[in-house]
């Protein structure tokens, strides 16, 4: 066993410092820890160094405490998993009426109820959410749907905060942070495991690092707070070892011998339910890889004939890769201080099993072709991260230079009004403010954490370049604007993959469902037309944005049906009988 703890450290070593300035693990294997080591540098500008238990900010690997609390609480029958939020959560709503009456604690802990992706990528909206975690899952109902409950799988870190309020409130504690405390961590004895960054900081933890090497801002380690229960927890490597333990000793705590949780929730934690959006087979390290599909806040994978129960953790600068193999009794947590490096954690992590397990036999590195190997083995680590950076930046839908139009803006149409007439503050429910202003002869934004310039595209479309507060996140968010009248008064925000989300002005006149804005005089686009959607007085809100065909025909139609009825009412002495599927036309209701 020596010699295997010792090849991985030695992998690690060699490989850490083109990835990211400080790396700590540490590895469970047969019930024991068998290694916690760290490399590299907590604090590059004071040079202080990373150690095993030096905290870090864990990201979505919290994910896991909050169904596990909620399992909890099914242990003792004051839930289930398949319960309807909405009877357990007075008020609570969802953008869709059947949503409200059927989405379920599973459904949430899966990932599928409908609302768009909102992970790391549109994070920067709510971060620092300045109205508090109640108002934040009360609110959210003001976002347009992406899909139907159910349809298919979105990651969506608003409903972990939604998960986590609601074992606060089945529990009657005071939140989910004091209730996860007493009932996960203080049982575990995880001494050194924080909800904040407040808390955190008055021991010893590591810089927050993003992409480009850059320290952030004091002010972002506090951003995930609001939605502490998705990713605001801070650790480090021998409290995760003691969680990892408890898993692979099936509820069971390694220090006292008594029972966290039952067995068999445990299992639905761990067991896929669901089908990822990324489900596919392919080959890694030589070996055969499957994704198996989401469990309850847990990705299974098959990987080299084992069952593999992992989950990444991203915040603004630190990566964790948590990893169990119940069947070979292995666990192991990798984290590093710098955002997106997990695809050379989970290498690193399942080359450690293979080693663990005799699927690597280390004696070959010893050997003078084996030391070749092993330059050849770290050189593969160092690109497959450099790889999965590149790849992960090409694919992100919103993605694009703060600098750079979307190739479609082609700035053919000018805009319909002065570049003054669309300042002002545009407010929705859920997101609050968007403030456009001029500055530098041009618009300007700024929207919670975010800001930029508002550069224009074609027509009322425009392009909200914004810089976020890391400095490798630059967004390219579309808006298209509205006029009533002489006014612009509203606009619809890309904000989520798939939907559009409406901001108005102060005195917005809503135009109903079914209601056609069309674009004077250039002719070049179709009109924009308003689909039903959305909660209460503000529906209009959170309306999905629907490019259609020219609808006048349809109202000369029923001017015409009209006048129709009434030709043949007189022609029969005034006659009326209520006509097949006849509908109440409520087209132009300010109140729709």
């Amino acid at each position: 066993m020596e010699q295997k703890v010792a090849f991985i450290d030695k992998l690690v070593k060699n490989s850490f410092a083109a990835v990211c300035p400080g790396v700590s693990y540490g590895i469970v294997f047969n019930g024991t820890v068998v290694s916690q080591k760290a490399h590299g540098l907590r604090d590059k500008e004071k040079n202080l160094p990373m150690h095993p238990e030096t905290l870090v900010s864990v990201g979505s690997t919290t994910k896991a405490f909050t169904s596990l609390g909620l399992g909890l609480l099914v242990d003792q029958g004051k839930i289930t998993f398949d319960e309807v939020v909405s009877s357990i959560l007075p008020g609570f709503e969802m953008p869709d009426k059947f949503q409200t009456e059927r989405m379920t604690i599973r459904d949430m802990l899966l990932h599928r109820t409908g609302m768009p992706d909102h992970g790391y990528d549109n994070a920067y909206i709510y971060q620092g959410y300045p109205l508090g975690r109640r108002e934040l899952v009360y609110r959210h109902h003001f976002m347009p749907a992406a899909s139907d409950l159910r349809d298919f799988w979105a990651y969506n870190n608003i409903m972990y905060a939604t998960a986590g309020y609601l074992a606060g409130q089945v529990s009657a504690s005071p939140s989910w942070e004091d209730y996860t405390q007493r009932k996960i961590l203080d049982p575990l004895s995880m001494r050194s495991t924080y909800f904040t960054y407040d808390a955190a900081k008055a021991h010893e933890y590591s810089l927050e690092y993003d992409t480009t090497g850059h320290p952030l801002e004091e002010p972002l380690y506090r951003a995930l707070e609001p939605t502490g229960p998705c990713g605001s927890i801070w650790s480090n490597v021998p409290d995760y070892m003691k969680w990892i333990q408890m898993h692979l000793d099936e509820g069971k705590v390694r220090a006292t011998g008594k029972r966290l949780a039952d067995y068999g929730t445990l299992l639905q934690c761990h067991m896929p339910q669901e089908t990822m959006v990324f489900s596919d087979c392919s080959s890694l390290l030589g070996r055969s890889f499957c994704s198996l599909g989401y469990g309850l806040a847990w990705m299974t994978y098959g990987f080299n004939g084992h069952l593999e129960v992992t989950h990444g953790g991203n915040t603004l600068g630190h990566t964790t890769q948590v990893h169990l193999y119940p069947d070979a009794k292995a666990g192991m947590v990798f984290f590093g201080n710098k955002y997106g490096v997990n695809q050379y954690l989970s290498t690193m992590a399942r080359i450690a099993l293979l080693v663990l397990t005799d699927q690597m036999p280390v004696a070959f590195f010893d050997t003078d072709n084996g030391a070749e190997s092993l330059d050849v083995l770290v050189d593969a680590l160092v690109k497959t991260q450099a790889h999965a950076m590149e790849h992960r930046d090409s694919t992100r839908p919103t993605s694009a230079s703060a600098n750079r139009f979307p190739e479609h803006c082609t700035r053919t149409h000018a805009p319909s009004h002065a570049l003054s007439q669309y300042t002002g503050a545009y407010s929705n429910p859920f997101y609050l403010t968007l403030n456009v202003t001029m500055r530098d002869g041009g618009l300007y934004g700024t929207l919670s954490g975010i800001h930029g310039p508002i550069k224009h595209c074609d027509y009322n479309t425009f392009v909200f370049n914004t810089t976020t507060r890391v400095s490798e996140q630059n967004i390219a968010i579309p808006l298209t604007f509205s006029a009533y009248g002489n006014d612009i008064d509203s606009f619809y925000a890309a904000l989520n993959p798939g939907v559009a989300t409406q901001f108005t002005k102060p005195g917005y006149v809503a135009r109903g469902p079914g209601h056609t804005q069309y674009l004077p005089a250039h002719g070049h686009a179709a009109p924009i037309t308003l689909a039903e959607g959305g909660h209460g007085a503000h529906k209009e809100n959170t309306q999905r944005l629907m490019v259609t065909g020219i609808v006048t025909p349809i109202v000369s139609t029923l001017v015409a049906l009209v006048i129709l009825v009434v030709l043949i009412m007189k022609r029969t002495g005034g006659g009326y009988q209520r006509m097949p599927g006849a509908v109440n036309d409520g087209y132009l209701r300010a109140d729709a």
